[in-house]
């Protein structure tokens, strides 16, 4: 399975750009960690797009609030975003103030994760393993 990377950052990216310091060049899988901390570093564009085929493909975008994760599975109607972790999400909620917890809005699940979490998503899917446990996503209008 040939997967393409795109990087918003670095027009006409390829893996042979990068080099291992034993001289050679790097699989997919030991380039990702590495291309995850220069898109979040990239001054402009920070995306990065892993494409299967066609309207295949699973993306991040880095921004001051964390990371976004998408996948799209062949056309719009199959375009997807993944939610925080249900743990993370619970633990952003938590609100000591009784007054607070009385009169707030109800808090919904975001879509913001960690570099570590990207990370671990798009190894999954460079890899064709399963995705982890913790992935869960929301269909999104495109």
């Amino acid at each position: 399975m040939e997967i393409e990377v795109v990087l918003g950052w670095y027009p006409n990216f390829s893996l042979s750009d990068l080099h291992r310091p034993d001289g050679g060049i790097p699989s997919l899988a030991e380039a990702i960690p590495l291309l995850l901390e220069q898109t979040e570093q990239a001054p402009s564009d920070p995306f990065m797009v892993l494409a299967r085929s066609g309207q295949y493909f699973m993306q991040c975008l880095s921004s001051h609030a964390g990371w976004l994760l998408e996948k799209r599975e062949g056309d719009g109607d199959h375009h997807y975003r993944a939610l925080e972790p249900m743990e993370q999400w619970k633990a952003s909620s938590m609100d000591p103030s009784l007054m607070e917890r009385i009169f707030k809005k109800p808090h919904h699940r975001g879509w913001y994760l960690t570099r570590e979490l990207v990370t671990e998503a798009m190894l999954a899917y460079a890899t064709g393993r399963p995705e982890p446990d913790w992935l869960e996503w929301e269909r999104v209008e495109v």
